[in-house]
């Protein structure tokens, strides 16, 4: 026998059935939710990379000028706090934007 006969191929790369957590009942793949249960199965981070960011950096600039803008009708602590708060938002909805169109480039290599 040569060593060609001896090498044996390796086993098929087969994904493991995922289950649900909740149930134990088998998750097919694209599955959003249990078939027997009907527990939620998309996380968190699956939920905010489908969110686009620009509609979070539009939402971010109209909620915190609307909050700013009504620091106008204030005095002293609260004006100062409407301010910061709608600033903040503002400010929030950019570093969204701008962190999700860094990480997410297509052009930007994954391992």
């Amino acid at each position: 026998m040569t060593t060609q006969q001896k090498k044996k191929s390796p086993p098929p790369n087969i994904p493991e059935i995922e289950r649900c957590p909740r149930c134990g009942h088998h998750i097919l793949i694209g599955d959003k939710r249990c078939q027997n249960c009907g527990r939620n199965l998309v996380t968190i981070e699956e939920t905010i990379r489908t969110v686009n960011p620009m509609f979070v950096a539009i939402l971010g600039l109209a909620v915190g000028g609307m909050i700013a803008l009504a620091a106008i009708g204030l005095e002293g602590t609260g004006q100062l706090f409407m301010l910061l708060l709608g600033s903040a938002i503002i400010i929030g909805g950019g570093v969204f934007y701008s962190l999700r169109i860094i990480f997410d480039s297509s052009k930007r290599k994954r391992k």
